[in-house]
């Protein structure tokens, strides 16, 4: 009888160039240089917290794999004794139809190995999902609670991204999490005096931080320290939010704490007495200044004398942040305006779906912005607004975003808000032209086609979904 499939030359050969590829895969992940510190091991929900986390996680998981797989054990092999490991597999297991029992057995092995060898075990819980055999994932979630002793971070109810996998948020408030259950067995940083106060996630030196350039890789995590630190005192750290660089934006509010809080000099550099002020204060030794100096960050003013005049431009805001689930403060609503107005055609549901997925970004804390302000400023996210880099220079914002709304565009958008924006879908944190011709580049083209083949929404002249 002639073979309906048959196995070309061709076809043989790429099957080969699979595993060889896997194997190359593998031999990388075990390979990787290891310190005592913070591992994941498992499948592609370890694979995600590494990579959405970050630093300081390192990844030894592999998409696709089950619990029992040689790959792991030998993973674990590879982690120094005192580092701590965040163990997440059995999610694949399910879709083997494997009885849960089984599967918490062999997550149990695996998990025991790892703390026989000297590991701090974390294990994170897949979510139930919306797929077929929710079912069964939900018995094997159980089944695995039952059969482990170590601490425990669960997905479920973070947002998913295609029934199964959680959204970067999920992500990285599991791996904080998991920061806080354990901590490896060596010293990360100096010890400070018994009793005092500390910057809260402190890393480094109390050495001086200079504003760059240069960005010292090595002193990155604590800038993050800094700036979030600045940012819960009421100090707006610029347009490119966190991002472990000593920046002039991060100076310019380094400069208003030390004129609020009495330390000489000015914000091109953060050192050992401002630091300990600056725990102090944390600590409530030293009272926070009720109303911080404003910042000068050298963004842009937005002038929209019309916010105020257009009938109903007040429900429209409360309309937005109900959707937000909290207040907005001016400029956060003025860039929510000016943004939703150049990005959207007259279309009065595509111009309130826009307005969501800027809130929707900021509710979730999308790429770690979560103000209104830095969500559209998120480089390379709003480009056709807010500017591009081109040759290494930043454009400048566009005219769209510069010039003031006029009434009669500003009271559709209100319309706009208060008719469609409740409605609006809380999932969507993507959207893009509808139209090929507005792509000028590959890339742009190349992500319209990742929306509609994922599913997108079109609304008017635009796509709206979920695929990052």
């Amino acid at each position: 009888m002639e073979d309906l499939c048959p196995i070309t030359e061709q076809g043989q050969d790429n099957k080969m160039r699979f595993r060889e590829f896997n194997t190359l895969l593998e031999k990388t992940i075990l390979k990787q240089d290891s310190a005592v510190g913070y591992y994941t091991v498992g499948d592609s929900h370890a694979v995600g917290l590494a990579n959405y986390a970050g630093k300081p996680w390192i990844n030894k998981g592999k998409n696709g794999t089950k619990s029992d797989e040689a790959m792991h054990y030998q993973a674990i092999e590879s982690i120094p004794k005192g580092s701590v490991v965040l163990i997440s597999a059995g999610a694949n297991d399910t879709f083997a139809n494997r009885a849960p029992e089984a599967t918490a057995s062999s997550v149990s092995r695996l998990v025991s190995t790892a703390t026989s060898k000297g590991l701090k075990v974390v294990y994170m819980l897949f979510p139930v999902g919306t797929r077929s055999n929710a079912d069964l994932r939900l018995k094997t979630r159980e089944a695995i609670r039952k059969a482990l002793s170590v601490p425990i971070v669960d997905l479920e109810g973070s947002r998913l991204v295609d029934g199964v996998h959680a959204d970067a948020a999920g992500y990285k408030k599991a791996a904080a999490q998991a920061l806080s259950e354990e901590q490896p067995s060596v010293k990360l940083g100096p010890e400070t005096e018994p009793g005092a106060p500390k910057i809260k996630d402190r890393i480094a030196d109390s050495q001086d931080l200079q504003q760059g350039p240069p960005y010292p890789v090595e002193q990155k995590d604590e800038v993050v320290s800094l700036q979030n630190s600045l940012q819960e005192l009421g100090y707006n750290v610029g347009r490119t939010g966190v991002d472990g660089k000593y920046g002039p934006y991060t100076a310019a509010a380094v400069a208003a704490f030390k004129k609020d809080y009495k330390l000489e000099g000015n914000g091109s550099s953060f050192g050992d007495d401002e630091f300990k002020k600056l725990s102090m204060i944390q600590a409530g030794q030293v009272a926070k200044v009720e109303n911080p100096t404003k910042v000068n960050t050298g963004g842009v003013e937005l002038d929209i004398p019309a916010l105020t005049s257009v009938e109903n431009v007040g429900k429209a805001k409360e309309v937005a942040e109900e959707f937000l689930g909290r207040k907005m403060n001016d400029d956060e609503w003025k860039h929510l305006i000016q943004t939703t107005t150049a990005e959207s055609s007259p279309n009065s549901v595509e111009m309130a779906q826009i307005a969501g997925v800027i809130l929707n970004r900021t509710r979730v804390g999308y790429g770690g912005k979560r103000t209104v302000v830095d969500v559209v400023w998120a480089p390379g996210q709003f480009e056709p607004v807010t500017g591009q880099k081109k040759n290494g220079r930043w454009t400048g914002p566009n005219k769209n975003f510069l010039t003031p709304v006029a009434s009669a565009r500003l009271a559709k958008i209100v319309d706009a808000f208060i008719t469609h924006l409740p409605q609006a879908d809380k999932s969507y944190m993507n959207f893009t032209s509808a139209n090929p011709a507005a792509y000028s580049s590959p890339g742009g083209r190349k992500f319209l086609d990742t929306m509609i083949a994922s599913g997108g929404t079109k609304i008017g002249g635009t796509i709206f979904g979920t695929v990052a």
